[in-house]
This record gives C-alpha cells, structure tokens and sequence, in this order.
C-alpha cells in the first residue's frame, strides 16, 4: 500500500481511550490513517487528539448504549462518506477477576453487556459503512 492509498484509509476501534485500543489508534494514525474510536472520559478524547495530531478522533461512548453507538457510528459515516470504513476493532472490554461464588450477578451481567451486547451493537452499526469499503472487523478484548 502507498502512503496515499494509507492517507485515505479509516479505523474505527472501540476502547481507544487506553490501553491496547489506545495503542492501536496511534500506530494506525502513525501510519497515515483516520481514526475514529471511543474513549470513556472527556480527558482521554483531548489527550489522544494531541498525541496524534489529530488524525485520531475519539468520542465519550458507552457502548452499551445503543443509541449511542447509532449516534457514533452516524456521526464517523457523515465523515467519512460514502468510500465507507476500511477497519473496525471492536476493543472495548471489562474483566472482574474474582472467583464466581463471590461475584455479584449484577457484575456479570455488566460484562455481557460491554464484552457480548456491546460489541454486536457497534458491529452492527458499523456494517454498512465496513461493506461500502469492503473492510474487515476484529475482536480483540483488553
């Protein structure tokens, strides 16, 4: 691929705020993508758009939320039109390390949510604008 077939190039990546989804965003940026991704706090959306000189452009999305995932992937389809998204990686991801007899239900259900729940409602928010570029999606949980 040419830098300018890279310049052209979008990602999308759930959990871009931190850790490995934080880490991802910026090599692909590095490279010459645009990259769209979620962040939790409004903090992590201005340090990773000054980490990447803007070319990585976070949103404060929960995913478990699937109005705002709509109103997420909405927003990333009015900006990248209709050449669609090349990349999806569905990052995002919680883990409550404790034995099950001491886990309270209510924090697996929370894990369904973000882990399961959450990443079928990005994948399939973003479907249309991944089959438009012809682009592929990842799961990949921190």
């Amino acid at each position: 691929m040419t830098s300018g077939e890279a310049a052209c190039r979008t990602a999308a990546i759930t959990g871009a705020g931190g850790g490995l989804g934080r880490s991802v965003a910026l090599k692909l940026a590095e490279k010459g993508q645009r990259v769209y991704g979620t962040g939790l706090v409004d903090a992590e959306v201005d340090e990773l758009r000054d980490a990447s000189d803007g070319r990585v452009s976070l949103s404060v999305t929960d995913i478990t939320d699937e109005q705002a995932v709509r109103t997420w992937a909405t927003r990333v389809g009015d900006e990248i039109g209709p050449a669609g998204l090349n990349v999806l990686v569905s990052n995002a991801g919680i883990l409550t390390p404790a034995p099950l007899e001491v886990l309270p239900l209510q924090a697996i259900k929370r894990e369904f949510d973000v882990n399961v729940f959450g990443s079928i409602s990005v994948i399939n928010a973003f479907l249309p604008a991944l089959r438009a570029a012809h682009g592929a999606s990842s799961r990949s949980v921190q």
